[in-house]
């Protein structure tokens, strides 16, 4: 998972390079290096091949992030610490 900005800030290179990998990413694996002289993403082939993954179909999104980022990382309501944090209010 990619959050990618569709804004630009100041210059679009790093969006329009991130944008661009996630094209080419689409069709086959891709390589992304962080070029930071030239305030942009760099795009390459893997090394090497990498098989097709065979993608659980009973899997929801929910289950998707879940495994990602796990329970303590996920936002579920309104009183999560983070939530909490951000309003201002003490953690319960």
């Amino acid at each position: 998972m990619w959050v990618i900005s569709t804004q630009s800030f100041g210059g679009g290179d790093w969006r329009d390079s991130s944008l661009e990998a996630v094209r080419q990413g689409r069709k086959e694996w891709r390589r992304i290096h962080a070029d930071n002289k030239d305030k942009r993403r760099r795009i390459f082939p893997p090394y090497e091949p990498i098989p097709e993954r065979e993608w659980p179909s009973d899997l929801t999104m929910e289950d998707y992030y879940s495994r990602t980022f796990g329970e303590a990382r996920t936002v579920s309501d309104t009183d999560h610490p983070l939530v909490r944090r951000l309003r201002g209010l003490p953690e319960v």
